[in-house]
């Protein structure tokens, strides 16, 4: 007799009946595996310069000179403040908040009215409105360069993000005027690859947001036809919905909306991956500047052009996909959250 695994080939490979006496311990693993479907990843930044993954407990750490492409599927409705008594300080485990709440709800009894403005100490604001984004990611398998469309991240956005100063010489945009830029020409977020950098401008963890541009005209590029209706299947999906609502805490008050667990995401459709030469790693401001003028806007070639090749610039049928795919979902969505954020910037800075 031998301890040797059998090999491969001699196992059954055709899927075996289940007895009915045994459907019910089958059924059994349904709810983990849509447990292992429904974890959440985050990513968070920080004073280092690095993205951190956080997906259902396992950390993993990317440094802010590797590219970093997304999609946003979606964001909060509005922006959404944390309220922590003490001050976080260095090596300090982390708590959870005492309060958090929407801006366009009232400040709870807890949070007292200075925590919203400077403190003449030391400058700094306690609470300070943040954005959630839900964004897919572009991943490397090889040669070749796909959209991760089954594993959404949640990113938690701060008012250096939303409210900050673009980079001009890397059509670098704040979140704000990353909104004002898809309002001016009528197209969502979710209908480009956008490449996330840190500011390094300033010592807070700020980040930045670089639409994707046409290698040859300078121009933005947007996702093809056939992955357009893959994103706006998986962002008009319920599970991307939950993950773009925030957990609300009133202290002495039962929690009135929390995000549950997420649904597994739907699976896109299948499609032929992006065929590409393996992306540079070079540094963000080694990009040529090839300007071509779009209103107020300047935009240069994608420092990873290969990456985007085979976008093509949206046809009005893009934008009517949007709506017909579902009509009461991401669109609708995504034009409240964008009007939103141009209110809460306003109201923030008057």
């Amino acid at each position: 007799m031998t301890n040797e695994l059998t090999t491969i080939n001699t196992f059954n490979i055709q899927v075996p009946t289940i007895p009915e006496a045994y459907k019910s311990l089958m059924d059994s693993f349904d709810e983990a595996f849509d447990d292992f479907s429904g974890t959440f990843r985050t990513i968070s930044f920080n004073n280092q310069r690095e993205f951190v993954f956080n997906d259902g407990g396992s950390t993993s750490i990317q440094p802010s000179n590797e590219p970093l492409w997304v999609v946003i599927l979606g964001m909060s409705p509005h922006n959404f403040y944390k309220y922590w008594p003490t001050n976080y300080k260095a090596g300090q485990e982390s708590k959870p908040p005492l309060a958090e709440w929407y801006s366009n709800m009232e400040r709870p009894s807890v949070v007292p009215a200075s925590a919203m403005v400077k403190d003449p100490t030391d400058g700094y604001t306690k609470c300070t409105p943040r954005r959630r984004l839900v964004v897919a990611i572009f991943r490397k398998n090889g040669n070749e360069v796909y959209l991760d469309l089954d594993n959404p991240y949640t990113m938690d956005v701060g008012s250096m993000t939303i409210l900050g100063d673009d980079m001009p010489e890397l059509n670098a945009l704040s979140l704000r005027n990353l909104v004002q830029l898809c309002k001016r020409f009528n197209v969502k977020p979710c209908m480009f690859a956008t490449r996330l950098i840190y500011d390094t401008r300033v010592q807070v963890a700020s980040i930045r947001f670089i639409p994707a541009t046409d290698r040859q005209s300078g121009n933005m590029s947007f996702l093809d036809q056939v992955m357009l209706e893959n994103v706006f299947r998986v962002a008009s999906s319920p599970s991307v919905t939950e993950l773009t609502k925030v957990k609300m805490i009133f202290p002495g008050v039962e929690q009135i909306q929390q995000v549950s667990t997420p649904a597994p995401v739907q699976a896109p459709m299948q499609s032929a991956p992006m065929q590409s030469a393996p992306m540079q790693s070079a540094p963000m401001q080694s990009a040529p500047m090839q300007s071509a003028p779009v209103e107020a806007y300047t935009f240069m070639p994608a420092t990873e052009p290969d990456l985007m090749q085979q976008a093509a610039s949206a046809s009005q049928a893009a934008v009517d996909m949007l709506s017909t795919v579902n009509p009461a979902g991401p669109a609708e969505n995504m034009d409240n959250a964008l009007a939103d954020i141009l209110k809460q910037a306003g109201a923030y800075n008057g």
